[in-house]
């Protein structure tokens, strides 16, 4: 069997080296450098963040002779006192993630300059977007699920940052739901860890199968949580409501690698969970091991994949903004990805189709959806406009950027000759190959809804293509423009890799896609079937024209009955028929629980003001007394006088704040009675006044305080975790 401790020409070997370890530092530390460079100068601040991101991709290549030979790891002690390590391990699929996102942060980063040229914050922004990086890599690199998690809550809270930079209503809006559904993701993916640790008592990332089937743990809830928590950060149908409002509000760079590589994190952690720690490595009757809830959940993630890739391209039909059909395309593709992992889960140990159609569409998507957003980025520099329905004809205006659109564009929707073609006849495959198996009716209809989905996903682009770039331009924009060189660069880089992965797909496909199976256990024969898979055959390229026929159907249809242009109803959406009730529901608990919390506050205010009052009517009634002997002058009185005198108007400080006994007495007794008296006159307890009255709401900055918090106690409660796990 092709199993974890075996691989296609690699021996099993395990390289000790601390260059993961540098490899995430050296973009965190790099942030710091840019933030106080950026304070000097600009151009020393720009060339230095490029040459950060430049030296991290370099030293990211220099991974790959490495794990030629076996596997890279490192344990970084971080915490002496209790003993607590960072487990960082790189293995093939670790290593496509790594190079793929230090690549494409490279090109973000050298568009940056150009983009970034005339807006606010820039120095900001530059030293998130290097720290984001760190995150992203410590996430792929690290060998253990709490060092994941760590790193994974590091990226979510540095890419808030650059998702809410223009810090006006709408950045701000999307910040929150974009942090709340981050942090809520991360607990949920926290409980998860939780599970697997007290159930086997590690949480490195390996087959665990077998120590989990032996501790009796409940397999399919501890399945659930890790998928809800990375299903947040990818972006799947429900929980992806953050993504088409955080996406179109960041800066192009940052929507490029929000879109492009960090809503495949989530797939990584799915990926790792689902087809590696819920796997085993031994043989029993000829067939590899697989969790039967694996393969359970592997029949549900297609089917979240096939949903996902639908609506997704649904929705990105009925927009207009350029930004917004991106990221509702990010979606959309996003459902692929799953659907490869699904496929792959649902077929155990014969699921290496799905896989290596996942992985590459993974890559493949990288290339195009980063570039795409950028390009509509470079048209947005100069418009700063990009509503399909005002911007028009910009093919006249900037001709190379059209082209590399075009290109880029032919890549997502498949077109053989350019990279989506290669992964999307992998992911295809892997569908058809899961029906003929299992003879599953539904799963026939799964398919066909791929097919459609694919047609849907070429009729959106053209629809944008058409909208932003033919045409006549529109008076307003009908000026010369000149795009900065790091531009034409930058986009005609991303044009020449999916270019050159389209014609040349075996080279990415066998040097990086098929190693990354080593580790995780497929059927060898399924393995040999895939190293001599041909990509350019004739029903592989049939596949394709019937879905350029359908295109050929969809689109004149659609714009006759203006199919593209209905504008569904805020109540079909998810967010108002499923999150916002359950938001308010969540709030009403709050204002609840905060009633009876207020009562005994309130309570215990009403008790002891009511004490304050008669201890300042004793004392002064005392001193009326001791008043009438003031006059014999006599030293001791004096001194008792003065004594109560104090006492008193410490006394109204507790009651009041004020000294003034007499007139702020009487206010505060106003007060008290407006408070707690209803309409006839009679004076409530303390709780029940509670309704009606004014609860100061939570604004952006309360949220990010409590986040931060939250992610400081979640911190802090680990390492106490781990500290008496080790005791014990």
């Amino acid at each position: 069997m092709y199993s974890a401790a075996e691989g296609i020409n690699q021996v099993s070997q395990t390289i000790i080296s601390s260059k993961p370890v540098w490899i995430v530092l050296i973009p965190m530390i790099g942030a710091l450098l840019v933030y106080l460079a950026g304070r000097k100068t600009e151009w020393v601040r720009n060339i230095l963040s490029a040459a950060i991101a430049l030296y991290t991709f370099k030293e990211v290549i220099s991974l790959y002779p490495l794990i030629q030979q076996g596997i890279v790891e490192y344990r970084y002690l971080i915490v002496p006192i209790i003993d607590y390590e960072l487990f960082f391990r790189v293995d093939s699929l670790s290593f496509i993630f790594a190079a793929l996102m230090s690549f494409i942060w490279l090109l973000a980063t050298l568009f940056s300059w150009a983009y970034m040229a005339d807006e606010h914050a820039k120095t900001r922004f530059f030293s998130f977007f290097l720290f984001t990086l760190g995150g992203c890599l410590g996430v792929v690199l690290t060998g253990d699920l709490i060092s994941l998690f760590l790193f994974f809550e590091l990226m979510t809270f540095s890419s808030y940052v650059l998702v809410i930079h223009e810090e006006d209503k709408q950045s701000m809006d999307a910040g929150n739901v974009f942090i709340i559904l981050g942090v809520l993701g991360g607990l949920v993916l926290l409980m998860g860890i939780f599970l697997l640790y007290s159930a086997v008592g590690t949480l490195e990332i390996r087959p665990l199968l077998s120590e989990l089937t032996a501790s009796g743990a409940n397999q399919p809830l501890i399945l659930l949580m890790f998928l809800i928590g990375f299903g947040v950060k990818a972006g799947m149908v429900p929980l992806h409501i953050w993504l088409p409002q955080a996406h179109p509000i960041a800066p192009a760079p940052a929507s490029a690698l929000l879109s492009g590589l960090m809503i495949k994190i989530g797939a990584y952690g799915i990926l790792r969970v689902v087809l590696m720690i819920f796997t085993g490595t031994e043989v029993v009757e000829d067939a590899v091991l697989f969790a039967e809830w694996s393969n359970v959940f592997g029949y549900i993630i297609i089917w979240i994949g096939i949903v996902t890739m639908f609506l997704g391209a649904l929705m990105a039909l009925q927009q207009t903004m350029a930004k917004k059909i991106l990221a509702y395309s990010s979606v959309s593709q996003m459902g692929y990805i799953l659907l490869g992992v699904g496929c792959a889960a649902y077929m155990g140990a014969d699921g290496a189709m799905g896989f290596v159609g996942a992985i590459y569409h993974i890559i493949n998507h990288a290339f195009f959806k980063a570039g795409l957003f950028m390009m509509v980025g470079a048209v947005y520099i100069h418009t700063h406009e990009l509503d399909i329905e005002k911007v028009r004809g910009m093919a006249k205006k900037f001709p190379f950027i059209a082209g590399t659109f075009l290109v880029a564009a032919f890549g997502i929707g498949g077109i053989p000759g350019f990279n989506g073609y290669t992964s999307k006849t992998l992911v295809h495959h892997a569908i058809e190959e899961a029906y003929l198996v299992n003879n599953d009716p539904w799963l026939f209809i799964a398919e066909k809804i791929f097919v459609l989905t694919s047609a849907m996903t070429v009729c959106y682009f053209i629809k944008l293509f058409r909208g932003l770039f033919l045409g006549e331009v529109p008076e307003k924009y009908d000026k010369d423009y000149h795009p900065s060189p790091v531009v034409y660069l930058t986009m005609g880089v991303f044009a020449a890799s999916i270019i050159f992965i389209g014609i040349f797909p075996q080279v990415i496909y066998q040097s990086l896609i098929i190693p990354a199976m080593n580790g995780f256990t497929y059927d060898p024969a399924k393995v040999e079937y895939l190293t001599k898979l041909n990509f350019f055959t004739w029903p592989d390229i049939r596949a394709m024209v019937i879905v350029l026929a359908l295109v050929a159907v969809i689109y004149p249809l659609g714009n006759k009955f203006k199919l593209f242009s209905i504008k569904f109803p805020d109540w079909l959406s998810i967010e108002y028929s499923l999150y916002k009730p359950m938001a308010n529901i969540g709030w009403q608990l709050c204002l609840f629980t905060y009633k009876y919390i207020d009562t005994g506050v309130n309570n215990v205010y009403y008790f002891s003001s009511r004490v304050c009052r008669k201890l300042i009517d004793v004392t002064s009634r005392f001193e009326d007394y001791l008043m009438i002997f003031y006059d014999f002058d006599a030293k001791t009185l004096r001194r008792a006088v003065d004594i109560t005198g104090r006492f008193e108007e410490k006394m109204m400080d507790m009651y009041e704040g004020s000294t003034d006994v007499s007139d702020r007495a009487k206010e505060a007794d106003k007060r008290f009675k407006e408070r707690y008296t209803d309409t006839s006159g009679k004076v409530q307890d303390a709780g029940e006044s509670f309704k009606g009255r004014k609860i100061i709401g939570w604004n952006i900055k309360n949220i990010n305080i409590a986040a931060m918090i939250m992610a400081f106690l979640i911190s802090v409660f680990l390492l106490v975790f781990f500290y008496f796990s080790r005791i014990a």
